[in-house]
């Protein structure tokens, strides 16, 4: 009786409550982040890094969080980043849900980050901002 009264609460709300993916959010804009903020995107594919180009006003340090799955984040990498360029940061191969980064001191201007597929017949970039 519980599962079918969960649906129908989920059948009666789903209207109300908006699925738009993570990844449109993020691409209409450039993202100015301070220390405690972070942007988190969906990706829910196998990645190996993430290229980053920072804006001029970049002087920051942060950390990059993966998820792979189920909503518990790991740090696997801890960045500085200074000024205006494009870096790549690289973690272990593996499939991830979720990716974020979060600003853990002074400030960033992300422009755009992408990574490139781990699969040797997928040559396409996946860009989310």
């Amino acid at each position: 009786m519980r599962v079918s009264l969960v649906f129908l609460l989920f059948l009666a709300f789903a209207p109300l409550c908006s699925f738009a993916s993570v990844n449109e959010e993020v691409q209409k804009s450039v993202r100015t982040l301070a220390e405690g903020d972070s942007v988190t995107i969906f990706m829910g594919r196998e990645a190996r890094n993430i290229t980053i180009n920072w804006g001029e006003a970049t002087d920051c340090e942060f950390e990059i969080y993966i998820s792979c799955g189920l909503g518990s984040f790991n740090s696997v990498s801890k960045e500085k980043a200074k000024g205006k360029g494009v870096e790549t940061y690289k973690f272990i191969r593996t499939t991830v849900e979720e990716l974020k980064i979060i600003i853990t001191k002074g400030k960033a201007v992300i422009c755009n980050m992408q990574t490139l597929s781990t699969k040797a017949d997928d040559s396409e970039s996946y860009n989310p901002i």
